[in-house]
């Protein structure tokens, strides 16, 4: 694994988010998030994997920010097989 890469954190994490292990979703976007802050589908995924771990609060905090940084994140992630709740 490339440590620096956080496209493969993402990846990790977006499998992650898919088969409801939430806590190691997070913990993954949160290493892809401290390589690029920037990063849509990070803060998306992160935001899905809080609100659906009860972190309403967090969760749509960002959701929204990534919104922001990319208008169609979430119709990026109904292509993944993932939809918002």
């Amino acid at each position: 694994m490339a440590p620096t890469d956080p496209a493969i954190y993402d990846a990790r994490a977006l499998a992650y988010l898919k088969f409801a292990e939430f806590g190691k979703s997070i913990a993954d976007y949160d290493a892809a998030l401290k390589l690029d802050q920037k990063l849509a589908s990070a803060l998306y995924g992160r935001g899905l994997a809080k609100l659906r771990s009860g972190g309403s609060a967090d969760g749509n905090v960002d959701i929204s920010a990534a919104r922001v940084l990319q208008a169609d994140i979430a119709e990026q992630f109904v292509r993944y097989g993932v939809s918002a709740i």
